[in-house]
């Protein structure tokens, strides 16, 4: 079974800078919960960062060249130890809040709205800026946005982390 999580990438392709280039099908297979069929655009590269600590892997995308973005996805399935509300809105909108409370201290912004993502997936997501990098040049590997949220795609939880060093564009701003 293929789950799209269109939701993730458009998303993504708003808040990235704009590739002109049709995207291609990348197949994660997750195990017992089927598969995520990611919309790739040209020049991304996904690579399978191994799993740590007991998690599951993660997907990572990033420019073929250069170093403008790098976006992160962890699908997450319902296990023995997994809360009974996984993927509830509240529950999703719960763990966003914390991802939110842990960056503000590192945020230029003193407060960091949680929204809900708008389509067919239910999810939440937040954007910051890095303080650490705004009144300086952007160190390679350093990023000066992030956005953070979760979204259910079929029975995955998949946590994503979206870097980059562009603005997001109005339309992508959540």
């Amino acid at each position: 079974m293929c789950r799209q999580i269109a939701g993730i990438f458009a998303l993504a392709l708003l808040l990235l800078p704009s590739t002109a280039a049709a995207a291609d099908k990348y197949v994660f297979e997750t195990g017992g919960a089927g598969a995520l069929l990611l919309p790739v655009s040209d020049g991304w590269v996904p690579k399978i960062i191994p799993p740590s600590s007991g998690n599951p892997p993660t997907i990572w995308l990033k420019p073929g060249a250069g170093n403008s973005f790098s976006v992160l996805i962890t699908p997450f399935t319902a296990g023995p130890t997994t809360p009974p509300d996984i993927g509830s809105p509240e529950s999703m909108r719960r763990v966003v809040e914390s991802f939110a409370a842990d960056a503000v201290p590192h945020a230029v912004e003193d407060q960091l709205a949680v929204k809900p993502i708008g389509g067919e997936n239910v999810g939440y997501v937040f954007s910051a800026t890095d303080k650490s990098v705004v009144k300086r040049p952007v160190p390679p590997g350093e990023f000066l946005y992030i956005t953070q949220g979760v979204v259910m795609v079929g029975k995955l939880f998949c946590n994503f982390t979206i870097l980059t060093n562009e603005r997001p564009s109005p339309e992508g701003e959540m």
